[in-house]
């Protein structure tokens, strides 16, 4: 039993209301996860939900992250394809986890301020920003009437909203009062500059109406924007704003329909992807030593591994068989020569191209770029491998080890040393023999001991660094349906692709990097409905992202939440 484990001395949880930790309690397969699932911290049952009142979390203003900000700048047609000038920005924070959490856009620290004025200007003094005025003015009477057409089309598409008059009028001040003092195309920079420097752009400001504490629906260009940055991490286009004024995102179907146009469109492959890199952390296998790989582990190499990985985990979203076990369990890898010659597949050609995969690599827990990564630089990582499947796939919250025991001491972990004959499973046994370690690693160890039969450059092998034979037998301990033992990393696998947990799970990792927030109590019955849909379409990942947009979490705030 997982509250059994814990009570060993870990104090894992799933995050309770507003982001505060709760009690340890079980993760059952038929409760929702996150919002305090399993902690007796207020989560109610699907019976519950039905006919409630609406309620969802708190929420604060959230500022566009670094890959937003620039995407937006595209979608205004201030950028180019592979532009960027938010790169070096600082100031991004991250949500939903401490190892593999989402990047949202954090507090603004004065560097930062200087850097997204110093950006702003920059991009408004930019030849793309030259043409967006389209007109040719002579007379002061026609540049004002360039000036205020500009400040009408291009402010209600980076505002997400139509402007108010006092705001049309301030920034034509703004113009006016540049262009006494140099020429026209000043002023429009000062104009457009004074845009992308305003709160209205970089954040996302949802007006409020209602007492506070009060539940309301959000209108439709906050709708709009909230949509347009989960599917494509960037603003809404025309046809949305359009359909947002028309009061036409206000339903459950309406947007669901919205969303299924952005979700088809190729603009949301971009933030499945930004999702994907975050999820996995695959992007830190370019920094991550190896020894003993010398020669044949390149940088080429390790960039074919992780466009291989990021190919086939996009694949099940967008391919035929968009659900949770195409993306757990894929049988497909993508190859080139390169990587079917380190790692003995087959697959020719520069270019990646889908393979059948062997057994041992069932899914992206076993692509080798995944095991190169959750890898350390000579020997494979049980505990890291674990703490994945834990974390990310069961959505359980375990704290860091322990500095000092119970009388302050500082803990000394004693892993013994690699050498002929020792295994991992002996080195690692102190973990659960001492009660401070055990209550984690119980659950985490056994997991990660059946990825055994990879290296740490995730070749396959049926013999470790010794040249012991591999045990790769497991166990999931916990009160979830993925709980037992397993023999080898493909049987664990085929177990996580059918479990309602990791389906669960999943739903909730995505709402974190919809929303830019933890999950709390009160989204407990939006989640609930989500994964119900989830689960009763077989899986689907295009039906589970649908619900997670026309959620109640997705449509409306908590007034004053700021």
């Amino acid at each position: 039993m997982l509250i059994a484990a814990l009570a060993l001395g870990c104090t894992g949880y799933l995050r309770g209301e507003g982001g505060e930790s709760g009690p340890p309690g079980p993760l059952s397969s038929g409760a929702p996860l996150g919002s305090g699932s399993g902690n007796g911290s207020g989560s109610m049952t699907t019976a519950e939900c039905s006919g409630a009142a609406t309620n969802v979390a708190e929420i604060g203003l959230r500022r566009l992250n670094r890959a937003q900000y620039d995407a937006t700048l595209r979608e205004l047609g201030l950028l180019g394809p592979g532009e960027s000038v938010a790169k070096g920005f600082t100031g991004d924070s991250t949500v939903g986890g401490r190892k593999h959490g989402f990047t949202s856009g954090g507090a603004v620290d004065p560097v930062l301020s200087r850097d997204l004025l110093d950006a702003a200007i920059s991009v408004a003094g930019s030849p793309a920003a030259t043409k967006l005025a389209g007109c040719q003015p002579q007379s002061a009477t026609e540049q004002d009437s360039c000036a205020r057409d500009v400040i009408g089309s291009f402010g209600r598409r980076a505002f997400r909203r139509s402007l108010t008059p006092a705001e049309r009028d301030e920034l034509f001040q703004v113009f006016d009062a540049v262009r006494q003092q140099s020429d026209f195309q000043g002023g429009m920079q000062a104009m457009l500059a004074a845009i992308l420097s305003a709160p209205e752009f970089l954040y996302l400001v949802e007006a409020e109406q209602g007492a506070a504490g009060s539940v309301v629906a959000l209108d439709g260009p906050a709708l709009a924007s909230r949509l347009s940055y989960f599917l494509w991490d960037s603003a809404p286009d025309e046809a949305l704003l359009t359909a947002a004024e028309a009061g036409q995102l206000s339903t459950v179907d309406g947007m669901r329909s919205a969303a299924a146009r952005l979700f088809d469109d190729p603009r949301a492959r971009p933030s499945v992807e930004r999702f994907l890199r975050e999820w996995t952390g695959i992007d830190r296998l370019a920094e991550a030593q190896k020894v003993g790989a010398d020669g044949w582990y390149t940088p080429e190499l390790v960039s074919d591994l992780q466009a291989s990985l990021l190919g086939s985990l996009e694949g099940a979203f967008f391919g035929a068989e968009p659900t949770l076990r195409e993306l757990m369990a894929s049988k497909t890898l993508l190859v080139n020569d390169r990587i079917a010659t380190a790692y003995g597949l087959s697959g020719s050609g520069a270019s990646l191209s889908p393979v059948t995969a062997p057994a041992e690599r069932l899914g992206f827990l076993t692509h080798p770029a995944f095991m190169a990564l959750q890898a350390k630089p000579t020997r494979s990582d049980p505990i890291h491998r674990g703490l994945f499947v834990r974390e990310q796939l069961l959505c359980d919250e375990l704290p860091d080890p322990p500095v000092t025991d119970e009388n302050g001491n500082p803990i000394v972990f004693n892993v013994g040393d690699t050498g002929p004959g020792v295994t991992n499973r002996q080195r690692f046994k102190e973990h659960t023999a001492a009660a401070l370690c055990a209550g984690c690693h119980t659950l985490i160890d056994p997991l990660g001991f059946g990825f055994e039969n990879y290296d740490q450059v995730g070749r396959f092998r049926t013999s470790d660094e010794n040249g012991n034979a591999i045990d790769a037998s497991g166990d999931v301990q916990g009160d979830n349906d993925a709980t037992g033992s397993f023999n080898g990393a493909s049987e664990l696998v085929a177990r996580l692709a059918q479990s309602k947990t990791v389906a669960r799970c999943l739903t909730v990792q995505w709402f974190r990097y919809g929303l830019g927030r933890d999950e709390a109590d009160a989204d407990s019955c939006a989640l609930s409905a989500v994964q119900a849909r989830f689960d009763q379409s077989d899986g689907n990942l295009k039906e589970m992202l649908l619900s997670l947009a026309s959620s109640d979490s997705f449509r409306y705030r908590k007034v004053g939440a700021r």
